[in-house]
């Protein structure tokens, strides 16, 4: 929990689901133990550092989650939780219920109750907060597998059953025909017979697994031709993909928009080029210009979003090369501001760059301080 807090804060909606299971179920008995609270100390201590990081930073990730959660509501980003929860696990859904069956109502999964509320409390928190129907995804594996225990021993049992009912039918007939007992003959099913019984329900077992085998990799086939990007760009199968997976067309044209970059600045005068930075307006924008730009001996690029406003503006540059910031601040703030080149990728996939932000500027003569400037390119994305 305390590692899973350092990646993620929507861990803390498991832990309310672990601490409703104990709560809830024979596992409270746990609470007069000291390797539980041991447990807990050693969590809250691995997730110090990032506590108090935070309360040095006036708990800023708390802001940036309530302008995502705003962002989100406003766009309707999470209107169909429960209907993106069949999305989730298309047609392996039926598993994750038998899953639930198993851990809340079975006898053989009373042991496991903890893990039905591990899933259960987190959907309701999700649904009341207005969560994305993807925070809940980790959460499937787990009743997958409860559904797939639950699935095998209820066949199982049934096929007990069943054998035991024919075998009890088959001696009431024997004993009703006035067939002698004594030999046992009549207690005997036919030559053969009791075997085929048999063979027909593994039989029938067979095609169940088969199903639910079938059923869990055509999720993943499914998954994976709109979430990876292994689709020919451009392709029809591409174009279905990019509409359901609306992500896929900003992941193309980063080493094009690096190079757009590189030759804006390889355009400036060489007595600019030693004192010039680059300034970019979203952290795909940064990452893409730190990762390829060591190809072009391009300076670190800094930027005001999110944790790279944190790094800071380090040397102050006197000429200053922009991108993803809108051309009204910056006329605003330097005295002059150009365009000097324009986005593009060799694909003409339109994108965030190639669309809402497609020019390069090239700003000099900041009007007032870096600190002050710095301050107002603050945002979250």
């Amino acid at each position: 929990m305390g590692l899973g807090m350092l990646a993620k804060y929507t861990m803390g909606f498991l832990v309310a689901g672990v601490v409703a299971g104990v709560l809830s179920t024979p596992h409270r008995r746990h609470w007069r133990s000291g390797w539980l609270w041991v447990g807990v100390l050693v969590s809250l201590l691995v997730f110090l550092p990032n506590f108090l990081w935070q309360w040095k930073h006036g708990f800023v990730s708390l802001q940036f989650l309530r302008f995502l959660h705003a962002r989100d509501v406003a766009t309707g980003q999470t209107d169909w939780f429960l209907a993106g929860q069949l999305e989730l696990t298309m047609l392996a859904f039926p598993l994750a219920l038998a899953g639930l069956w198993f851990c809340f109502f079975s006898d053989a999964g009373r042991r496991y109750r903890i893990l039905g509320w591990m899933y259960v409390l987190p959907l309701l928190l999700f649904l009341v907060m207005r969560g994305r129907d993807y925070y809940l995804a980790p959460a499937y594996p787990m009743l997958y597998a409860a559904g797939a225990v639950w699935v095998e021993r209820s066949w199982r049992m049934r096929s007990v059953r069943e054998r035991a009912a024919k075998s009890i039918s088959r001696q009431d007939t024997a004993h009703r025909g006035g067939c002698p007992a004594a030999s046992g003959e009549a207690e005997k099913p036919p030559p053969g017979r009791h075997d085929l019984v048999e063979n027909g329900e593994n039989g029938k077992w067979k095609i169940l697994q088969r199903m639910i085998w079938v059923a869990l990799l055509l999720d993943v086939v499914v998954a994976a031709a709109v979430a990876l990007p292994i689709a020919p760009v451009n392709s029809r199968w591409w174009r279905l993909a990019a509409r359901v997976d609306t992500v896929l067309p900003e992941e193309i044209g980063w080493p094009e928009f690096v190079e757009a970059v590189a030759q804006v600045r390889d355009r400036l005068p060489l007595e600019e080029r030693a004192r010039v930075g680059i300034l970019a307006g979203n952290y795909g924008e940064v990452g893409a210009l730190n990762l390829y730009g060591e190809k072009f001996a391009l300076p670190r690029a800094i930027g005001g979003v999110n944790s790279s406003w944190e790094r800071g503006y380090g040397d102050a540059p006197e000429v200053l090369i922009v991108v993803g910031y809108p051309r009204t601040l910056l006329e605003t703030e330097f005295a002059s501001c150009v365009v000097g080149g324009r986005v593009w990728n060799q694909y003409g996939v339109r994108n965030e760059e190639t669309i809402e932000d497609p020019d390069i500027f090239v700003c000099r003569g900041l009007r007032g301080g870096w600190p002050e400037f710095w301050q107002k390119v603050r945002k979250f994305a």
